[in-house]
């Protein structure tokens, strides 16, 4: 049996393991071997978000965002998870992302700062085993605003950071990309970091090709661009960053990019052409649930209406022959500020002719969450088609941002036959349809075994988190 842990994000409170078998079959079944279950208050306070696995000492790392720091967990008896104890951050600093960085006893921390204008860190803390847990830091490198996660590419020299820069009630930060040098060692002395925004980017120009960004002037391209997740290729040659609210991917070759640490001002630069934007879900040809008043699973097709994509998490894998493809988690999100409110309801909006005379009916489309600032008709007068944020899928690509694969309408109708009492339920109440008008959180992981790779998906935003495989090769 193969020791996999499938549950990142999937949980506001619980830690979980699973076992994988190693042999292949046309079934699978996933076995719980053990849970850890932080101690109450915990609901919806993020307090196991994160986890991080360092199979040396078989032992986790779980973000607590409740309590701000660092759950370590002992799963060398994964039927008897125990806690070891806690690594607490500096005063000022909230933990959001955790990676163990092998062979160096270490693990990075990304902190964002309580003041929301301030750039944030990444601190590095050791983790020996036999020795008693870090209270300090080892070191710590200072990033972009809202620093959101972290990834250490696959030949250990580098940590990427998205720094999210996320838009607030009164300000809009600047997003950015941090690149950070780990393999000359964690010292103060020895870690370099460049960290490279979105200035040379035009706005006409991503528009147009579908990147999706407020048309209010005021919102550029250098302060609306947000990257949420990191995912690299195998090789380590290129990084794949999703900018979630702008429906896109940014392809980052990682040997340039690293040029800035030795050369700040050097000439690398982001370019429009590297910005892949991700395309709609079309509702005509794949089927969805858009009510949660009809107390029932109802799939819709309708014309003119579109899910966008907008993912949270991504990953990175080749396949046999080498080629490289990105697969995202198409989870969807919205901004709802003095600055910029951009969901509506479908019943609000001034419809065209496009679409039928029931379309605002609240159990048809009335209820469906949808952008305000997408679909308006050429005179500004309605709307003549309506976009929903997510896609309730998860879609593969190429590694020039080409579509392969959608999972369409599977993850509605699946769960529907796993769990009809509870479909699209909402995390806060047990009950039916809650979530149907709405966006769905999702995250995404890569794992193979016995020679078969899957891809797995946790939906967290029902009453009982989800978990779905999708098994590649034969």
């Amino acid at each position: 049996m193969k020791l996999a842990n499938l549950a990142h994000g999937a949980s506001t409170f619980a830690a979980a393991l699973f076992l994988l078998p190693q042999q292949s079959s046309a079934t699978l079944e996933l076995e719980v071997v053990g849970t850890y279950r932080v101690a109450a208050p915990f609901w919806g306070l993020q307090a196991a978000e994160i986890v991080a696995h360092d199979p040396c000492t078989q032992r986790l790392f779980v973000v607590n965002s409740r309590d701000n720091d660092i759950d370590v967990l002992d799963v060398e008896d994964a039927n008897n998870i125990t806690l070891v104890g806690s690594i607490p951050l500096p005063t000022g600093f909230e933990p959001t992302s955790v990676i163990v960085i092998p062979g160096e006893d270490a693990i990075a921390v990304s902190a964002d700062t309580t003041d929301e204008l301030a750039n944030g860190r990444v601190y590095f803390f050791n983790v020996e085993e036999g020795a008693s847990l870090p209270t300090v830091p080892i070191s710590f490198a200072e990033v972009g605003n809202n620093p959101d996660m972290l990834t250490l590419t696959p030949d250990g020299k580098y940590i990427l950071v998205p720094n999210e820069g996320s838009l607030l009630a009164n300000a809009d930060p600047v997003g950015s990309i941090s690149i950070i040098e780990v393999y000359n060692g964690l010292s103060t002395t020895q870690l370099k970091v460049a960290t490279l925004g979105f200035g040379n980017l035009n706005k006409a120009v991503l528009v147009a090709k579908g990147v999706r960004i407020p048309p209010n002037a005021t919102f550029t391209a250098e302060k609306d661009l947000e990257p949420e997740y990191i995912a690299v290729d195998p090789k380590s040659q290129f990084a794949y960053v999703t900018m979630q609210e702008n429906n896109a991917v940014l392809k980052i070759e990682i040997k340039e990019f690293a040029k800035l640490l030795n050369n700040p001002h050097g000439p690398f630069t982001f370019n429009d052409a590297d910005v892949l934007p991700l395309g709609y879900q079309d509702y005509s040809k794949i089927p969805f649930d858009s009510s949660d008043k009809d107390a029932a699973a109802s799939f819709r097709a309708q014309a003119n209406v579109f899910g966008i994509r907008m993912p949270d998490a991504i990953v990175a894998f080749e396949d046999k022959n080498g080629a490289v493809y990105f697969a995202t988690a198409n989870e969807g999100d919205t901004r709802d500020l003095t600055s910029l409110k951009d969901e509506t309801r479908v019943k609000d909006l001034p419809l065209d002719s496009s679409f039928p005379t029931n379309t605002k009916d609240e159990a048809r489309f009335g209820r469906l969450k949808v952008s305000n600032f997408d679909g308006l008709n050429s005179t500004g007068t309605g709307y003549n088609k309506l976009y929903a944020f997510g896609s309730r899928s998860f879609s593969i690509f190429n590694a020039n941002g080409s579509l392969v694969f959608d999972s369409g309408s599977e993850f509605e109708y699946k769960t529907f036959v796993a769990n009809p009492k509870f479909f699209n339920s909402n995390h806060e109440t047990a009950s039916l349809d809650d979530r149907s008008d709405d966006k769905v959180s999702a995250s995404i992981v890569f794992c193979c075994a016995a020679g078969r790779c899957c891809s797995g998906i946790s939906l967290s935003d029902n009453e009982f988190p989800l978990l779905i495989l999708y098994w590649f090769g034969s």
